[in-house]
């Protein structure tokens, strides 16, 4: 970035840097607790999912012993 204020960086632009880097470490932040409840719904999902996988198990089991005999 070119610096067009001699030797020191102007207000405005060192202003506006910190604005930036506030905005950039909150959005950071937002999202890691978006990352935090998306993989505490896929655990609650596989587990669901397991839990369904077995009773149906169970079932097509008993069916095909009803049927078969």
């Amino acid at each position: 970035m070119e610096n067009n204020c001699g030797e020191h960086p102007c207000r405005e632009v060192t202003a506006l840097r910190d604005r930036f880097e506030s905005y950039r470490e909150e959005t950071n932040r937002r999202l890691a607790a978006g990352d935090v409840s998306m993989a505490t719904i896929n655990t609650k999902l596989n587990w669901l999912i397991g839990l369904l996988s077995s009773i149906g198990a169970a079932v097509l089991a008993a069916v095909i012993k009803i049927l078969i005999g």
